[in-house]
């Protein structure tokens, strides 16, 4: 049995922000093989916040409305890597601060990992911040992008399983990492302190 292998992708379709392409490859048994998959014109990828508000143990998430899912969604703040010359941690911040109206400090970057490797070549880098949130006597006004409507929540650490619960039972979706975020938050702050 030999490796799979790619041998020509060919663009089906473009929009304004996704192509739609076709993908031919070599199977393991070395049949040619066809997969449609997409790819955005108009990032290298994608950046996914962890914010930690220190003082509070507090995490952050945000919801806002996913034409593609039809719902709202509760996810962990993030935006695409589309600025020219702009580094993953600058993005990371740039896309908090939008996002949630908070700045912070950088504590980890994780390696490029696809998101849904299936479906797109786009990869997401998941990168901590630890807030001082003494800074912060009330909750910053966030400065999202024309069009975006993002709503802000800061969830005690030991209660983001009961909040998620509580948002699908109101009708919102969650997003597949950001649903192991109850799992993964409290270990991750610790390690992180």
């Amino acid at each position: 049995m030999k490796n799979a292998e790619l041998i020509s992708k060919s663009v089906i379709g473009e929009g304004r922000f996704l192509r739609l392409c076709d993908n031919v490859f070599s199977d393991e048994e070395g049949r040619e093989r066809h997969w449609e998959s997409v790819e955005r014109t108009n990032s290298t990828g994608a950046v996914m916040i962890a914010a930690f508000l220190k003082e509070s143990r507090r995490v952050l998430f945000v919801r806002q409305y996913r034409p593609p899912a039809g719902k709202y969604t509760i996810e962990l703040p993030a935006g695409l890597l589309d600025k020219a010359g702009e580094s993953v941690e600058e993005a990371a911040l740039r896309e908090l601060y939008e996002e949630t109206g908070y700045d912070g400090k950088v504590l980890k970057v994780l390696a490029p990992a696809y998101s849904s490797p299936g479906m797109s070549r786009e990869t997401i880098t998941i990168v901590f911040v630890e807030i001082d949130d003494t800074l912060y006597p009330e909750p910053p006004e966030a400065h999202n992008d024309a069009g975006e409507c993002i709503e802000v929540f800061a969830v005690p650490i030991d209660e983001i399983s009961h909040f998620l619960e509580e948002r699908q039972n109101s009708g919102d979706a969650v997003e597949a990492r950001t649903a192991l975020s109850p799992w993964l938050m409290p270990s991750i702050f610790s390690s992180l302190k």
